[in-house]
């Protein structure tokens, strides 16, 4: 399968969250950790982040991760300068090549030292590949030509595109050169005997296969060059780039290889359709070049013959989505060929394609933009691009429209984007696809989809300043937005709720923008009358778009926001429009907005244009306005305070985005921003003086120092800011709403800035910095807590917010981690160390668990999970298990794996069990994944682990070994090649993404499994156990837990267990008991186990016999499950009372006194629990049987340091004994009788040491 080639800023999704990846540890953790962070940089570089990548390099540098030679650091500072060689420019730049070239020669020439992941970077940075990246990630093939034109387009660009397209042309020949002429060498050397042998013979076959993996080979350089000078041949120019190197390519390459081709075709097509594929996108542009030999109809029943081949007639999984996604791809790049080639009868005959694949996939919930499989919807998204580009071609815009508006209406998908581009370049050069007119009777459309090309049309709007193109984009969203609202009627009733307010708000802003101020109040009133109606349909259930807190949801702030605008909307048309009629509008709207959200009402109708004016960006007009207010109404000072606030911090923000050049307007701004805070906090100074202070002092007086930390942090002063901030949110926080997100946005700021200016400076290996400022992140993690669910209008800061405290605590609970146990903390803060590390995973798992979703990556699900699991949020946990197994049962890697696990490690096996010296390597990995014995029916015959012959399935060893396995691989990479290393690499990153998701999926499992039973969900957790104990019946773990369960069905009542499940249990108790450490836990759970299933079974022999010997030897479990006596200064407990280890010993405790309860069992017990007060808290202890009450007293020791013990309820308490005499040196008799001097007097009055024999008995007790 061809690697992506077209990168995208998703790509820096996956790096950005590195759980784990800190600085300073050793290990495979911490060199796991290590190597995801590098990869994240190295995305960040390839995703064109030149500034933020040049300090993430750096910052990189002085991390601290284990890097044995710099390699990892020395290979991103030269990725970095060889990927900006294009634009870096001035003085600085030829001492930056020089040192690229420099670190480039002495990261070649170190060989192996250089780590398999930095060499990867390296060889990609340089080859093909890398050169259609560098194409195709500026002439996009998905999207349309740039607005601006040609001659607007960046000059660095330009040469940039210019350069890589003719690097590609001499990498994509050399190579395409090469692996044809080995695939010929391969023929002509072989074709006698394949021409003389057996077709049914496994020699002819394995002959056949290598001639086919060679011409495939070969064509697949072919096809990855053809994405991108495809496009510069045939579209190069609208970038200004010239297309002759690209021409000539191609002319070249199909001139020469097209008639060969044919004939490998002919021989070989039919047998390997993937090869054919490839094939006919060769031909299909030798067509476009004008080749007799390439017909067109010759070209179609070449691709017929691939789309005619049906996908189930591969047996295993993956083969078969693999071949799925290569048809997929072939009917994209068809009716590409067709929009190329651009006549009529490429036309005629793209539709009659396109035709063809809409009937062929009508029924598939993948093979479409929105579809399940995000590869494969990705690709289907292709064929509708080019489908909708052929509609344009034939002037059916309309068409053309509804084909994009479905691309770009597809969730998550990456070619989302690429299509909103299509739709603002259609409105641009053919006016829209309708009649441009708004009263133009509407089309009804998808919902989602007519939502998000409005929002392309409505951004490209915005970045104009052309008034007939603003007029042209809003025109066509209102057209788009009108079909949306047609649409509703048909769209399900959580559809309706999520989509409708949304619509209803953008139309309505469309057409006031348009200044048709009637039209968007009668576009409010009907969707807040529909909005009421909805809501009282759903009254019995709740408000849908407000929570239990009666505060506005996610999905209300839709509503509100539809509230909000719908007033300034019609307030505006009132004051423009002198007629009755808007007034009358005016009026309809305020009735409505008062019943659906009372709060946005009142007061606050007259700040609401001001308001908007804010959000569209007119901060001095907003102003103006705002003091207008105040001086009219002077009991609004304070209200225009935080209002005037909000639109200086705005436009300081909005100044600062658009770079240094606005210094001295914003330094202007701050002035005064300034200026009105100290003339605010002079107003409110008499108030402050008065007990109690009134809540409105209070409030501005807050928003007044919220204010001064928003200039701070521009400044960087991120200490101060946090300081100042934290115990601001936390008791009177702001009560504007947006001041108060923004001060919680600088908080969380300042503290992820703070922590890496910290860390920066000092390394992460030294705790001080850590422990001095912990109480600082504390307090930004509360501040955060506190706010996050009561600034609903806010939600995207409060996210922001969020995402900052969420690095610094996954930071933190690594880095402590890592310190604790490298023994770099200091032992009297080692306990503090640890409560840091401990409230680190809890807050980082709080903070990150609501971003958690159906579309988040699983082992992101699974960690925060794990988090929560151990910080005892089971219940949270739980939920995030069952997301993650269900978010992994949808993964390509597990499905393919589950459906036939056998036939997934066979494919595997033939590329990387292919070579000798790999295959003992490979082997390993393979046996941890598949028992070729049935593991289940071998240990019911009683086969032992160390018989089995093999290794156990291992999901969790798997893993390891498919490290091993790379390794080894990376260990053999200049003997592969370039072009097999890329396939072992591939086939090795599906491995590991298996394996990883296993281990994972079986830790979740066993978690769920505790929690269901728990929680008394006894079926679903049965389910889970015996599926545990099929994985692994040798684990004692699952099988005392299915065991466990048996019983608890037992005691229930509810059903009758089959004595045959019984037996069953019981025989693997028994095992467990032989095999668990004797004494502990899970050995007494077993012994347990196997005592109440003979009870059940009604076999009270092994009972008796158990139990006598217990009694007999005095070894009953409490004399295993207790704590270590009291002991100090010749003060002791009574040995005839212990305390419990722990609840669980307990719970077995309780449950062991209930054996001797069995009719029939003639033993009694050796032990009671019995109830004492330590301090007001009642706790269980352990006293043999016919031993008297006791009690926890406090008493001294000989050295007179105090202590508490158990003794005996009435009786004096002990005296110390004394110190033992120290035995002489060289044991001689005077040593032998001191020693027994030392024995005699440790018995105390009322007290035993646990020396005392049974000759030696206390006075007062019983022998």
């Amino acid at each position: 399968m061809r690697p992506a080639i077209v990168p995208c800023l998703l790509a820096l999704a996956a790096g950005a969250f590195c759980p784990g990846a800190m600085a300073g540890e050793s290990g495979p953790a911490a060199e796991a950790a290590r190597d995801a962070q590098f990869d994240a940089v190295a995305k960040l570089i390839a995703a064109e982040f030149r500034l933020t990548g040049e300090r993430q390099v750096a910052a990189f540098a002085q991390a601290g991760h284990p890097d044995a030679g710099d390699w990892y650091a020395k290979t991103l500072r030269w990725y970095w300068i060889d990927h900006f060689r294009n634009v870096l420019t001035g003085a600085n730049a030829d001492a930056l090549f020089k040192e690229a070239d420099t670190l480039q020669k002495e990261i070649e020439g170190a060989g192996d030292q250089v780590p398999a992941v930095a060499r990867k970077i390296i060889a990609a940075a340089s080859g093909m590949i890398r050169q259609v990246n560098d194409v195709a990630k500026e002439v996009n093939p998905e999207s349309p030509p740039p607005l601006t034109g040609a001659a607007n387009w960046a000059p660095e660009k330009k040469a940039k595109v210019t350069r890589a397209v003719e690097q590609l042309v001499k990498i994509a020949g050399a190579e395409f050169a090469a692996k044809v002429a080995a695939a010929q060498k391969f023929a002509k050397d072989n074709d006698e005997k394949i021409a003389n042998l057996d077709q049914e013979g496994k020699e002819w076959q394995a002959l056949a296969h290598k001639s086919c993996l060679l011409w495939d080979e070969a064509l697949q350089s072919f096809v990855i060059a053809h994405i991108a000078l495809r496009e510069i041949a045939t579209r190069g120019q609208a970038w200004g780039i010239d297309p002759t190197p690209a021409k000539a390519f191609l002319a070249g390459v199909t001139k020469t290889h097209a008639k060969s081709l044919i004939d490998v075709d002919f021989l070989w097509g039919e047998m390997y359709p993937p090869l054919r594929a490839r094939i006919a996108v060769l031909l299909a542009e030798g067509n476009r070049q004008g080749l007799k030999e390439c017909a067109a109809n010759d070209v179609d029943s070449n691709m017929q013959e691939v789309f005619k081949v049906k996908p189930t007639d591969f047996k295993d999984p993956a083969q078969r989505a693999g071949f799925t996604l290569l048809q997929v791809n072939l009917w994209a790049n068809a009716l590409k060929w067709c929009v190329d080639v651009g006549d009529d009868a490429a036309i005629k005959r793209g539709q009659a394609l396109w035709k063809q694949f809409q009937e062929g996939y009508k029924d598939s919930q993948v093979v479409r933009p929105d579809g399940k499989d995000p590869e494969l919807a990705e690709t289907a998204s292709k064929v509708w691009i080019a489908a909708a580009r052929l509609h344009l071609i034939a002037k059916d815009t309309s068409t053309a429209k509804n084909l994009f508006s479905a691309v770009a209406g597809a969730k998550g998908n990456r070619y989302a984007a690429n299509a909103g581009e299509w739709i603002t370049w259609q409105v641009s050069n053919t006016g829209g696809g309708g009649s441009g007119d708004y009263g133009a009777q509407p089309v009804p459309a998808d919902p989602n989809g007519a939502l998000n090309t409005a929002k392309a049309l409505l951004r490209e709007k915005d970045q104009t300043t052309d008034p007939a193109k603003i007029r042209q984009f809003t025109v066509s969203a209102i057209d788009s937005l009108r079909g949306g609202l047609l649409g509703l009627s048909t769209t399900d009733q959580a559809a309706w709720i999520e989509l409708a307010p949304q619509i209803y708000e953008r139309l309505a802003a469309a057409y006031s923008g348009l200044g048709l101020h009637l039209q968007a109040s009668a576009t409010v009133i009907d969707g807040l009358r529909r909005i009421a109606a909805r809501n009282g349909e759903a009254k019995a259930k709740g408000n849908p778009w407000r929570g239990k807190d009666e505060k506005f949801n996610a999905l209300g702030l839709h509503v509100q926001r539809l509230v909000k605008n719908g007033l300034v909307f019609s307030l505006n048309g009132a004051a423009e429009v002198k007629l009755p009629a808007a007034q009358s509008l005016s009026n309809q709207v305020i009735e409505l907005a008062q019943k659906i959200s009372p709060e946005d009402t009142g007061d606050n109708l007259l700040w609401l244009p001001i308001y908007e004016k804010i959000r569209k960006g007119e901060f001095e007009s907003a102003l103006a306005d705002a003091d207008a207010l105040v001086k009219k109404r002077p009991e609004q000072t304070g209200k225009g305070f935080g209002i005037a606030a909000n639109a200086l911090q705005s436009w300081i923000d909005k100044l600062e985005k658009d770079g240094d050049g606005t210094k001295t307007k914003r330094d202007e701004l701050a002035k005064d921003l300034l200026k009105r805070c100290d003339q605010r906090e002079s107003e409110i100074k008499p108030l402050l003086a008065k007990q109690p202070v009134p809540k409105e002092a209070q409030r501005d007086a807050a928003q007044i120092e919220s204010i001064r930390q928003f200039l701070a942090i521009k400044q960087g002063r991120f200490a101060e800011v946090m300081d100042k901030l934290g115990p601001l949110l936390l008791s009177s926080p702001p009560s504007d709403e947006a001041i108060a997100a923004q001060a919680l946005s600088d908080l969380c700021r300042a503290a992820g800035e703070f922590y890496k200016s910290v860390n920066t400076a000092t390394g992460k290996s030294d705790p001080a910095p850590l422990l001095a400022n912990w109480s600082r992140y504390q307090q930004a993690y509360a501040a955060h807590g506190k706010l996050r669910t009561k600034l609903a209008s806010q939600q995207a800061k409060v996210d922001r917010a969020a995402s900052n405290l969420a690095f610094v605590f996954n930071s933190i609970r690594v880095q402590a981690d890592w310190m604790r146990t490298n023994g770099k903390v200091p032992s009297d803060s080692a306990q503090k160390m640890a409560d840091i590390e401990t409230t680190a995973k809890r807050a980082f798992a709080d903070l990150y668990e609501p971003r958690l979703g159906k579309t988040s990556k699983p082992s992101e699900i699974w960690l925060v999970a794990d988090l929560l699991w151990e910080a005892g949020e089971h219940a949270r946990a739980v939920r995030l298990y069952e997301l993650f197994r269900d978010v992994l049962k949808a993964s390509k890697p597990m499905e393919s794996f589950r459906t036939d696990p056998k036939a997934w490690l066979d494919e595997k096996e033939k590329l990387l069990g292919s070579r000798q010296e790999l295959r003992p390597s490979w082997l390993k990995v393979r046996d941890l994944l598949e028992d070729k014995t049935p593991i289940k029916a071998y240990w019911e015959k009683g086969g032992l682990v160390k018989d089995f012959g093999e290794k156990p399935l291992d999901f969790v060893r798997a893993v390891v070994s498919a490290r091993e396995l790379r390794a080894d691989i990376d260990k053999q990479k200049d003997r592969l090649g370039a072009t097999l290393l890329q396939q072992f690499v591939s086939a090795l990153d599906d491995l590991d993404a298996t394996t990883q998701a296993l281990s994972q999926d079986i830790r979740s499992r066993a978690r769920l499994a505790d929690a269901y039973r728990s929680a008394g969900r006894k079926q679903e957790a049965q389910k889970l156990f015996s599926e545990l104990f099929d994985y692994d019946p040798w684990d004692e773990d699952f099988s005392t837990a299915f065991v466990e369960l048996v019983l608890d069905r037992l005691k229930s009542g509810g059903e009758a267990v089959p004595k045959a499940e019984l037996s069953k249990a019981r025989d693997i108790a028994i095992d467990n008991r032989s095999k668990i450490t004797q004494g502990s836990e899970g050995f007494w759970m077993a012994a347990i186990q196997v005592l109440e299933l003979s009870a059940a079974l009604n076999d009270l022999e092994p009972i008796n016999n158990r139990l006598r010997w217990i009694n007999v030897n005095r070894s009953d479990l409490t004399r295993d499950l207790c704590k270590a006596p009291v002991s100090q200064g010749g003060i002791t407990d009574d040995p005839r009372v212990r305390r419990p280890a722990s609840p669980q010993a307990v719970e077995l405790a309780q449950r062991f006194l209930g054996i001797y309860a069995v009719n029939g069992v003639q033993q009694k017990p050796t032990y009671r629990l019995d109830p004492i007060d330590d301090n007001g808290t009642t706790v269980q202890v352990f006293v043999d049987a016919g031993a008297p009450k006791f009690e926890l007293i406090d008493v001294k020791d000989r050295d007179d340091e105090p202590l508490r013990i158990l003794w005996e309820v009435g009786k004096a308490p002990p005296t110390p004994a004394p110190e033992p005499v120290p035995e002489p040196i060289g044991g001689s008799a005077t040593a032998a009788a001191g020693s027994a001097t030392a024995a005699a007097s440790a018995t105390v009055t009322g007290s035993a040491t646990p020396a005392t024999t049974s000759s030696t008995t206390a006075a007062g007790s019983k022998p």
